[in-house]
């Protein structure tokens, strides 16, 4: 579905913000997943981040009619479409596990000063690179998250200058590309954004979409593509074609949540024992936007 120029410019404009955030919020859920026995963390990912992959990609090449990329090996490593984010979140949680003795921080500067110097022309492995960074900034936050509470007005007040000092220098903070020479730009929209949302008011809407946020990020694109079908066959205008197409990525992941009794193997592979349990009403109560799902 191609999109008219503004909404794509929009798209641009926001992708320094909206991806690195959501690698924040999951890095600040790390020490949590650390918590567990090894075996417990291994486990846990793969049945709540590697088993929806596997779902999704398959899915996705079914929708969208490319059956035989599922034998290409850049199917799987690149990850089609939006589920990219999902390969390099099993990647970062894998380097996490590994690196789970040595400070955040440190492991957030390596990540960065591979992702200035590597040579590899790899679009996976800069984005691992990149992305890894507010990863384990995320982590190192969390270890802190009272202070990053407290802190006052200075705090957007610097991330702000720091930004609009990074775009007067290098405007390719805008471009979407996964950069190393955007990282203090995009640090600095993550260091407002994260001062915001500690004083904004609690939203029942917006915990649920973070509590079952796996749901509506894999099935999004899914019920897009197919809203986005059905009005080119029935040779809908513009305005309502995407009007379409906004509903099908709501509709179909708000219709899964509301059916996970039944379509909750999409997103996590159950145990045995809860194969034979009816699935609880209500799911867990995690953080905002718990991208690894409900349970980590």
């Amino acid at each position: 579905m191609q999109f008219p120029a503004e909404v794509n410019d929009w798209f641009v404009w926001l992708s320094p913000v909206r991806m690195p955030v959501l690698m924040f919020l999951s890095g600040m859920l790390l020490d949590r997943s650390l918590a567990k026995p090894i075996a417990g963390y291994i486990d846990g990912k793969l049945r709540h981040i590697a088993w929806p992959y596997v779902v999704w990609a398959l899915l996705t090449a079914l929708v969208t009619r490319r059956p035989e990329s599922v034998a290409e090996a850049e199917h799987w490593v690149a990850g089609p479409f939006h589920l990219w984010f999902l390969v390099v979140l099993l990647a970062l949680y894998a380097f996490g596990a590994v690196t789970r003795h040595v400070p955040p921080v440190i492991v957030a500067m390596i990540f960065a000063g591979a992702s200035l110097l590597s040579p590899v022309e790899y679009l996976p492995v800069e984005r691992l690179f990149y992305f890894g960074v507010f990863f384990f900034v995320g982590c190192a936050v969390s270890r802190h998250a009272q202070l990053v509470t407290k802190l006052g007005a200075w705090w957007p007040a610097a991330g702000t200058a720091l930004l609009a000092a990074h775009v007067a220098a290098d405007g390719r903070l805008f471009d979407g590309s996964p950069a190393a020479e955007t990282l203090p730009g995009t640090i600095a929209l993550v260091v407002v954004a994260v001062w915001l949302a500690t004083r904004l008011p609690r939203l029942p809407l917006i915990e649920v979409l973070g509590r079952h946020s796996i749901v509506f990020y894999t099935a999004h694109f899914t019920g897009v593509h197919l809203a986005a079908e059905l009005g080119s066959y029935l040779h809908l205008g513009t305005t309502a074609l995407y009007a379409l197409a906004l509903a099908g990525g709501l509709g179909l992941p708000s219709a899964l949540l509301l059916l996970r009794r039944w379509t909750g193997v999409l997103f996590a592979l159950p145990r045995r024992r809860e194969m034979a349990t009816p699935a609880p009403r209500v799911a867990e109560r995690a953080p905002f936007v718990d991208v690894p799902l409900v349970r980590s």
